[in-house]
């Protein structure tokens, strides 16, 4: 009996699809609104390319699966102050792009590449409609952060790190061939404390 497990391939190529689709719809939907490019978007734009460019490597396995799971990219805190601020369509774009333009020079493969950029945007846009049903901030109309703001910030960050753990995960565990299950829950302690650490210094970047 043929096996239902769905192939990495398949699935890598249903993720990039839903990603590109994100990203092309972003791109035609906001046409003026993009911005304001102003000094702060291109130093925020700066920070998420250079923690692209200089991965941190953590607990995770090697080879294949390297780019997917073993490393933690610095970028994550500057994404997150640039959702806050200036939101979805400019921190997706942003980290899209950056994203390509790393994975490029490390010379991932084409598949690899298309799909971090998915992931992430799916990421992405998923922790800011999670912010917007929260009531958002007033970061991004230039108001002081609030304390109730933080309800809604943490729940933004808990649906970024909960999506891009599940997407990137899945794929992990079908390119290793092991359970789903058993590999979204490996290391989820210690996965979610670093996710944490890396999300709390997103509002401190935005406020400075």
């Amino acid at each position: 009996m043929p096996s239902s497990r769905p192939t990495p391939t398949i699935y890598l190529r249903l993720v990039s699809a839903a990603g590109v689709v994100l990203l092309v719809t972003l791109a035609v939907s906001v046409p003026g609104g993009f911005g304001p490019l102003d000094a702060e978007f291109w130093v925020l734009a700066g920070l998420i390319l250079l923690g692209e460019l200089f991965p941190i490597q953590v607990h995770g396995p090697k080879g294949v699966e390297n780019r997917l799971l073993g490393e933690e990219t610095f970028s994550t805190p500057f994404g997150f102050a640039m959702l806050l601020i200036f939101g979805v369509p400019e921190v997706v774009l942003v980290q899209a792009l950056c994203s390509l333009v790393a994975d490029v020079i490390g010379r991932r493969p084409t598949e690899r590449v298309v799909f971090n950029i998915a992931q992430l945007s799916l990421s992405w846009a998923a922790a800011g409609a999670a912010l917007g049903l929260a009531g958002g901030t007033g970061l991004s109309s230039g108001e002081a952060l609030d304390p109730e703001d933080l309800v809604a910030i943490a729940l933004s960050a808990a649906v970024f790190f909960a999506v891009n753990s599940t997407l990137v995960r899945t794929a992990g565990a079908l390119l290793q061939e092991v359970a789903i299950l058993a590999h979204l829950r490996a290391d989820l302690l210690f996965r979610s404390w670093s996710a944490a650490t890396l999300f709390a210094i997103g509002p401190l970047v935005a406020v400075i």
